[in-house]
């Protein structure tokens, strides 16, 4: 299987957050985190969250 399946999340400046597949009828084999900002007054971390996903996954945190 090739090609991409994308799911996206966008918030607005209120945190209002709308999200989906980008490209429907794929299957999730991988997840990407892609940080699109540079935010000098973030700390960006990997590490495992409480959600059972059993993977490190980004977690961002003010300086």
């Amino acid at each position: 299987m090739s090609g991409s399946h994308i799911h996206i999340s966008i918030s607005d400046e209120n945190g209002a957050t709308i999200g989906g597949h980008l490209v429907s009828g794929c299957r999730i084999y991988t997840t990407a985190e892609i940080v699109l900002a540079v935010f000098e007054d973030i700390i960006y971390k990997r590490e495992l969250l409480e959600n059972d996903s059993g993977c490190e996954e980004l977690a961002a945190y003010p300086k």
